[in-house]
């Protein structure tokens, strides 16, 4: 027999459920839906109890479902919220809308409802209840009192939405949006505020106050003459930040629109520069005048034709660098009138702790022959360089004869002997040196010297750059900042080229001293280190040159310039950033980019 059809069913023997059960969760609508439980049975706030709605309530009641079977076996079928609560919700609401619109009337009919921009008075009778919409001159309402019958009292209104119709939209309170065209009060706790423009007034005078405003902070103040501004950030126009006294006097003030600054107090810094060059090297190339000093108040020693010390000077404060005046001031007597009182300066240069005595090197002597009175005045001095910590020593002698001689030092006619500190010698004099000359005339007989003078001078120029290229990884195109160091995984070099007559200057010279100045826009840190080699680079090369010994300059503040003592050949022309700076944050920098100068001092 032929099959017809055919068809295949499969029987499955499900479990029998042990029981079904529903659980609640009433929880703030603002809070987010809670999750499908996992355990049996599900953790509190689920309840088998179905809360009743209470009137006012925003809350939303969520439900789900649980099967068991047996005594282990358990499924949950999804969370959901309760329609029969939001139904009691929604209704209650409406109620609360239409009891609240015939409230209404009903109060403005029998005068419980003000709306005035003057006191309306109480309800007659003393009694409470009253209701006064204060109104401005425009008609708008800017406040809700309660009255007590007697009195007057803020009144608060709460409510879970807020919807005000208007022409430029609507103000819409409800949830966390808040969104308004014009609102008065005390206080914001935001974590954001944002608006085209935030004043705050001051409480006692209405031309002064703070605006932040176009992306500029301005601070206004006023005197006799007006309002003005003391403080400007930001914006269009330069920084500007002055303070004032109590008394509005100013006391400082940084201007960002020529880099001025004034304070009206002292100013400490244990690291104070001008032009980059620190100021304690500035001050110490001056004038120290007088740093070690001898007096005589009585008579010395009689000499005869051996020479005797009289006064010996000493100074730690010695710079090789410097230029010194040795001085002796004193009136001498001859036992015999005509007799030649010689005068002598010798020094001893060699340990800092032994003395001149009458047979160390003589720098100076002078002859000074004495008058019928038997006296003389001297005044002896010498211009010296020394080469280290010296000693200087006066000597006097008898130069005619073996005859008595002495220093005549009263009361009224001391003796005194002194080191004065002229100052750093600067040679950097251009063509002002001296020559050795005849000037036209006839010595009297050979045998003069025949050796060639020194000519040769010291130097200093500032050369400004005439190429410059940063290497932002494999990128050349930066032409803001110069940079420096390692960041986000990219390393940074920079080179500045110098030239201009930098080529024929060094040819034959020999350079005494290079510095780089350099103008920092940016560190890592507050401060940072700067890491700086010199190249022979005459051009900008297509790859950074870091073959030159480097040079670091550390504790660098930000937004500072210095003067960077730098390895520096005749050959050099360039100068690399970030060579040898490690792959740290802490080396990221960056540099003005127009600042770069280059200081030589050389001798040629």
């Amino acid at each position: 027999m032929a099959i017809r059809a055919r068809d295949l069913l499969t029987l499955t023997t499900l479990p029998t459920p042990s029981y079904v059960r529903m659980y609640y969760n009433l929880q703030p609508s603002t809070a987010s839906a809670p999750s499908v439980p996992a355990t049996n049975p599900p953790p509190s706030p689920w309840t088998t109890i179905e809360p009743s709605y209470a009137e006012g309530s925003t809350n939303t009641l969520y439900t789900v479902m649980l099967t068991a079977y047996g005594s282990v076996s358990f499924e949950y079928g999804p969370v959901q919220k309760s329609s029969s609560y939001e139904a009691a919700k929604t209704a209650y609401n409406k109620a609360v809308n239409a009891t609240t619109v015939a409230n209404l009337a009903d109060a403005a009919a029998k005068g419980l409802i003000k709306f005035s921009k003057s006191d309306p008075g109480h309800l007659a009778g003393g009694a409470a209840g009253r209701i006064w919409f204060q109104l401005d001159s425009n008609g708008n309402t800017i406040g809700i009192k309660y009255s007590t019958g007697a009195a007057w009292t803020s009144y608060t209104l709460m409510a879970d939405q807020i919807l005000v119709p208007g022409t430029v939209g609507s103000v819409q309170i409800k949830g966390d949006a808040l969104n308004f065209w014009e609102a008065t009060g005390f206080k914001i706790n935001a974590g954001e505020v944002r608006g085209s423009t935030i004043i705050s007034p001051s409480s006692t005078n209405p031309e002064e106050q703070i605006e932040l405003s176009n992306n500029q902070l301005t601070v206004t103040r006023s005197d006799i003459d007006g309002p003005y501004s003391s403080l400007s950030i930001g914006g269009a126009n330069g920084d500007s930040i002055t303070l004032l006294d109590p008394n509005n006097s100013l006391k400082v003030g940084i201007y960002g629109d020529n880099g001025d600054a004034y304070f009206a107090g002292s100013l400490d810094s244990p690291d104070l520069r001008l032009n980059g060059d620190p100021v304690t090297n500035l001050l110490g190339a001056l004038p120290q005048g007088i740093i070690a000093k001898w007096e005589k108040w009585s008579d010395w020693h009689q000499a005869g034709s051996a020479e005797i010390g009289v006064a010996e000077l000493y100074s730690d404060r010695l710079l090789v660098d410097h230029i010194y005046r040795i001085v002796f001031d004193g009136l001498m007597r001859a036992a015999t009138p005509g007799d030649v009182i010689r005068m002598s300066l010798r020094a001893r240069e060699s340990s800092p702790d032994d003395p001149a005595t009458v047979s160390s090197a003589m720098l100076n002597l002078a002859d000074y022959p004495t008058s019928g009175t038997q006296f003389h005045r001297v005044h002896f001095e010498t211009i010296h360089r020394p080469l280290g910590r010296t000693s200087f020593l006066f000597t006097m002698k008898n130069q005619t004869a073996n005859r008595a001689i002495n220093l005549y030092a009263r009361g009224v006619t001391p003796a005194v002997a002194y080191i004065e500190d002229l100052g750093k010698r600067d040679y950097n004099v251009g063509n002002d040196r001296g020559v050795s000359t005849l000037a036209g005339g006839t010595p009297f007989a050979s045998g003069g010297s025949s050796g060639s003078d020194d000519t040769a001078a010291t130097h200093t120029k500032i050369y400004s750059p005439i190429w410059k290229k940063v290497w932002h990884g494999s990128s050349t195109s930066v032409t803001d900042t110069l940079h420096h160091g390692y960041y986000g995984g990219v390393r940074r070099y920079s080179m500045v080229g110098f030239g201009g007559t930098m080529a024929s200057d060094l040819s034959g010279a020999t350079v005494l001293k290079a510095e780089i100045y350099l103008v920092n826009e940016h560190w890592w840190g507050s401060t940072g280190t700067a890491y700086l080699s010199p190249s022979n680079a005459a051009s900008a090369p297509a790859n950074v040159d870091n073959s030159g010994g480097v040079t670091t300059s550390s504790g660098w503040p930000k937004g500072g310039g210095r003067w960077v003592p730098i390895n520096w050949g005749v050959s050099s022309r360039a100068v690399t950033i970030g060579n040898g700076a490690p792959a740290s944050n802490e080396a990221y920098g960056k540099f003005v980019w127009g600042s770069p100068q280059l200081r030589l001092t050389y001798r040629k």
